[in-house]
């Protein structure tokens, strides 16, 4: 079989997966310096694809067309979206968009060459890879791919080295961290990543050492358009302004929903498996994120297209309510067109609440007290984002 740089040098359009997330990482990048155009394949959906695969060992599979003097179109990366609402699709950009991205990350994250990103989410995940990745080699950052129950005991013996550390975080995360304080002595600035924490959660965990921001972003706009740059009370709780003047938003009646409407000059194009364009190129994005602004104009997260208003209430509020017993947990609320109200935690021992829960949420969106379900999640998607049930 021919070498990893032969493939590279031999083929233009390359399909790339991993189960070493590190060993991805750098041949991904290695890839995009020798002008291949990247496709970032998840595991789980190698096989689903009828495509040739030119090398594989225990870390690394490269895989390319079957027909490669089929028309291939003009992008330099492409990213499958999570497949948390519906099929995953795939999005592609040019290096500008990308490059424009890693400038808005630049500025909020504002790492330096002695700085280190960490990340327990694969590769393939745009989050990982252009947050992480992408964004470290951009500013001689380090990067690494650290399973989560690894985090911790990582950051005690190497936070020390560097100016800052950045965590792209996840419920996962999070919770590891709920119980403790930064005594690293070094910077941390975590990125939630749109984990469901309440404004009181990241209250306490700024309080512990923990520079925690909220951020928003889709693999469909490149994985950033706001992010929290101020970090202060009045920003807690929402995901701050648009990372750039030329991004806007819009909230879109959508079935009597507020739906976020990103206008932004780094809008990917839909692609097909085979590297062609199947939709034409625009500047924005109809997402099926549910949202207000604030008094000041920020923009606050409420729920997902799936979810309805309860008495005149959407899942943050409800979250909101309860912030008190989450303290610094995670959950994910969701509201069922059943009128029920769904919480699924990371942490089993907080359905030791469940009764007080459901006393408060039955009493705030007036509805039945057996309306309200606690559960505990068993499990997790490939990019530790959380797969959104069916409404019942």
């Amino acid at each position: 079989m021919n070498s990893i740089d032969q493939i590279l040098k031999n083929n233009k359009l390359i399909y790339l997966t991993a189960t070493d997330q590190n060993i991805y990482a750098d041949i991904a990048v290695k890839a995009l310096k020798m002008g291949c155009q990247l496709v970032l394949l998840p595991e789980q959906l190698k096989k689903h694809f009828d495509l040739s695969v030119v090398y594989e060992d225990e870390f690394l599979t490269i895989c390319i067309r079957k027909n490669s003097t089929e028309h291939l179109d003009d992008f330099s990366l492409a990213m499958f979206t999570s497949g948390s609402t519906e099929d995953p699709k795939i999005y592609a950009f040019n290096q500008d968009k990308i490059k424009q991205t890693l400038s808005w990350y630049k500025k909020i994250y504002g790492i330096t060459d002695k700085s280190m990103i960490v990340s327990p989410m694969p590769t393939s995940y745009n989050f990982s890879f252009i947050a992480g990745v992408l964004n470290a080699g951009n500013n001689g950052a380090k990067y690494f791919y650290k399973k989560p129950e690894e985090i911790m005991s990582f950051l005690d013996s190497s936070a020390k080295f560097y100016d800052k550390v950045v965590i792209l975080a996840n419920p996962i995360i999070l919770d590891m961290l709920s119980e403790m304080d930064n005594t690293t002595g070094t910077n941390v600035l975590i990125d939630s990543g749109g984990a469901p924490l309440s404004t009181k959660a990241i209250q306490i965990y700024r309080s512990r050492g923990f520079d925690i921001r909220e951020g928003y972003g889709l693999t469909e706009t490149a994985s950033l358009t706001h992010f929290d740059i101020e970090g202060t009370d009045k920003s807690v709780g929402t995901v701050g302004f648009a990372v750039d003047s030329n991004i806007s938003t819009e909230l879109v009646q959508i079935d009597s929903k507020p739906m976020v409407k990103l206008i932004s000059p780094n809008i990917g194009r839909r692609i097909n498996i085979n590297g062609q364009f199947i939709e034409p190129e625009n500047n924005f994005y109809q997402t099926t994120d549910i949202a207000r602004f604030d008094a000041d104009g920020r923009l606050v997260l409420l729920g997902r297209s799936s979810d309805i208003a309860i008495n005149g209430m959407y899942p943050k509020d409800s979250m909101e309510f309860i912030a008190d017993i989450l303290q610094q947990k995670c959950v994910l609320v969701q509201h069922l067109q059943t009128r029920q109200v769904n919480l699924r935690f990371f942490d089993e021992d907080m359905l030791k609440y469940s009764e007080q829960i459901k006393d408060i949420l039955s009493d705030k969106l007036s509805i039945k007290r057996d309306d309200v379900i606690v559960e505990c999640i068993p499990g997790l998607l490939h990019s530790l984002k959380l797969q959104r049930k069916k409404n019942a």
